[in-house]
């Protein structure tokens, strides 16, 4: 891997580490999101769990009949912190997709 790209995907490694770290602190903290969960046996406090929870109230909301949207358990800082986090995720993603590409050749 080049210099450059080497070091973009190591900052962003460290950045994908401290929202990690970040979000699990904040959701631990957030009693309505432990109230919401508390019969759930999910990991609500996972930032790419939360993702996958999103994923599934969006398709739920898509499927819905007379506008019954379902609202999301996270706070607004909370959903940044997720969308943030799969940008990077994505990002990261075609780091490797583009090392991989030139190793081929």
């Amino acid at each position: 891997m080049n210099t450059e790209r080497y070091n973009r995907y190591l900052e962003i490694e460290k950045e994908m580490e401290q929202l990690k770290n970040e979000f699990q602190k904040i959701a631990l903290q957030d009693e309505k999101l432990k109230a919401y969960f508390k019969d759930k046996n999910v990991s609500y406090d996972s930032i790419r769990v939360a993702g996958a929870i999103l994923g599934g109230i969006d398709i739920r909301n898509f499927n819905a009949e007379n506008n019954q949207k379902e609202k999301y358990p996270y706070t607004e800082e909370q959903l940044k912190m997720i969308d943030k986090y799969h940008e990077l995720d994505t990002e990261k993603d075609e780091l490797e997709w583009q090392e991989k590409i030139e190793e081929e050749m």
